[in-house]
């Protein structure tokens, strides 16, 4: 009985590209008219399996019954759900060591484009939250010069205690003044990849990455303290809560 097969059919044009010692040992399986599943064994951060949705030259089927080449997508819209674990998620910014973040195209004429998967996105379901940490400032009788600094990479965000007639600082203002210059940095004109809010509620400083994504998770802050006169409460504060 003859069958129609369409282009980008999940269960008749959809493969895997063959892998060596630079790619996962991946399969893929439960295929149907409506999905198909794409399991691999990961050793390594740089293993990798690449899917190909269509291929016009259909190397694998014989050719009495492979379709004929066919680079015609007039009218046809790519629209697909995306579901994965332990996988690079397709938000990150981090720099691609591979196309992971792309769809492929080449042209009939040789050319190739490359198109960003998640600029096309719609999120369907799940949470899409900002990583955050939390520092409190201690406040055990500070005195004049007495400093604390929390580190964010490679900055420094520093307050000395100053020398000053009338009531010193409190642990409140401590926390609003860093909260004020993590705010005040331009993220953006520096090109930072996950850049940073901050907001005090007493001697608590909350901190956000104002870009959401799991990759903030990642994230790291470190508190510094001249003596225990002032100081955080914890000398490592490590980001959560970011989802994908």
């Amino acid at each position: 009985m003859s069958e129609r097969i369409y282009k980008l059919q999940p269960d008749r044009t959809i493969q895997l590209r063959g892998f060596s010692d630079l790619g996962a040992s991946a399969a893929i399986h439960s295929a149907t008219a409506e999905g198909f599943t794409v399991s691999g064994v990961f050793r390594d951060a740089a293993d990798f399996a690449v899917l190909v949705l269509y291929d016009a030259d259909n190397f694998y089927e014989h050719p009495r019954l492979k379709y004929l080449p066919d680079t015609d997508f007039s009218g046809l819209t790519l629209s697909f759900d995306v579901r994965y674990s332990g996988l690079m998620p397709l938000d990150s910014p981090k720099y691609p060591t591979i196309d992971w973040p792309f769809l492929d195209v080449i042209r009939p004429d040789g050319t190739t484009a490359k198109i960003r998967l998640f600029e096309h996105a719609v999120q369907v379901s799940g949470d899409y939250t900002c990583a955050s940490a939390s520092f409190v400032i201690e406040d055990n009788g500070l005195q004049p010069y007495d400093r604390v600094t929390l580190w964010y990479q490679n900055f420094a965000f520093d307050y000395i205690v100053p020398d000053q007639s009338g009531p010193l600082p409190t642990a409140a203002e401590v926390a609003a003044a860093l909260a004020a210059q993590i705010n005040a940095v331009n993220w953006e004109a520096l090109g930072i990849l996950f850049p940073l809010a901050a907001q005090a509620d007493g001697a608590t400083l909350h901190i956000q990455t104002t870009r959401p994504g799991a990759d903030g998770n990642m994230l790291r802050m470190y508190a510094v303290a001249k003596n225990a006169r002032l100081r955080a409460s914890n000398p490592v504060a490590v980001f959560q809560g970011g989802s994908s």
